[in-house]
């Protein structure tokens, strides 16, 4: 699969995008796993469950938030390879955090939903034909397959590079 062009994206994702090195998008979600869990290995019990500032989510909530939208984005990607000419509907992150229960859920089955999570996604972006991966957009997400499949590494690294320097507090381990 192709790295997508910068009009096969809004600019919302642009700083996002920049986070990443122009490699073959499936590519990307298979290597960003395996920094993701490096980073997420570092992560304390005392420290899951503590936001860094008040009004801030914890680190646990972050990680369900890059879950969260992991599935969005994944769900927006395969409606777009199938050719669903439905429009994406508007996802609210915060709504979705606030409305979550599970403020301080078991940790390791947070991590094993992250892997099984990524590695479904490997699987069906790698089944994806070259044309399959060029459609999608609507008009509420002008966002093509290949797009998405980049936008949630590129996502999930910004959330991480956060995670390191404010809660962990530690210099950014940076993913190239």
């Amino acid at each position: 699969m192709q790295y997508p062009t910068k009009n096969e994206y809004t600019s919302f994702f642009s700083t996002y995008m920049s986070h990443l090195p122009t490699r073959c998008p499936v590519a990307l979600l298979e290597q960003t796993l395996h920094y993701q869990l490096t980073i997420l290995s570092q992560v304390n019990e005392e420290q899951r469950y503590e936001a860094y500032q008040e009004g801030k989510w914890t680190i646990y909530q972050v990680v369900k938030h890059i879950l969260d939208a992991e599935v969005m984005l994944g769900y927006r990607a395969l409606r777009f390879a199938r050719n669903d000419p439905t429009d994406i509907e508007f996802y609210d992150e915060d709504a979705y955090i606030s409305q979550s229960l599970d403020t301080n859920g078991d940790w390791d089955l947070l991590i094993q939903s992250f892997d099984h999570l990524r590695r479904y996604h490997i699987h069906f972006f790698n089944s994806l034909s070259e044309e399959e991966s060029k459609r999608g957009g609507s008009d509420n997400f002008p966002c093509t397959v290949r797009a998405l499949c980049a936008i949630i590494s590129a996502h999930a690294i910004h959330h991480l590079y956060v995670i390191q320097s404010k809660y962990l507090k530690k210099e950014i381990n940076y993913f190239i």
